[in-house]
């Protein structure tokens, strides 16, 4: 986004464009609380453009000030737009829902495409290219353990129980047996 602004201001100067960047960003929907993060934060939705750049021509315009009933922020006082503690209450509380719902979405999605693993389950845990030579091999053979409340699993292999405890997204269900709950 500074890369475009500079280009269509023809400047150079990358951090005169960072307060437009940041209420551009601001002012967009989110689907994942459904609404802007300014909305989200003030309660009301964000000004525009026109506003932003009387703004930005002299930052030592702007002040925000607190009172008892409403949070108020004024503009060089040619403007004041208010938003009650119940506005920002509400948008603030819709944000937090609408998150939880689209985490459970997330969820449901990974449920189907990593289906649940049994106590006895043989799978490969893949071990990060860091950690490994080239020659060492890819994955980790192990056994579940045990299922957690939360939906993670304990891993045990030849050699013991590893510290990790597993996302279901983290390993692959093997289909043959190479390794049984009491080998560890």
């Amino acid at each position: 986004m500074i890369g475009s602004w500079m280009k269509d201001n023809v400047s150079t100067k990358w951090s005169e464009g960072l307060r437009y960047i940041q209420f551009m960003k601001n002012r967009a929907y989110q689907s994942g609380i459904k609404q802007s993060p300014y909305k989200a934060l003030f309660g009301i939705e964000p000004r525009n453009e026109d506003d932003l750049r009387k703004v930005i021509e002299d930052d030592r315009n702007v002040n925000l000030t607190e009172d008892s009933d409403d949070n108020v922020v004024e503009v060089s006082n040619r403007e004041k737009v208010s938003s009650s503690e119940n506005d920002i209450h509400k948008a603030r509380t819709t944000a937090a829902e609408n998150l939880v719902k689209q985490a459970k979405k997330m969820k449901a999605t990974s449920d189907k495409s990593h289906p649940p693993s049994n106590i006895g389950d043989n799978v490969t845990i893949p071990i990060p290219d860091v950690d490994k030579g080239k020659g060492d091999l890819r994955n980790i053979i192990g056994v579940i353990l045990q299922k957690n409340d939360e939906g993670f699993y304990k891993v045990g292999i030849k050699h013991g129980v590893l510290r990790k405890q597993y996302g279901r997204s983290e390993f692959g269900i093997c289909n043959q047996t190479f390794l049984e709950v009491a080998d560890v």
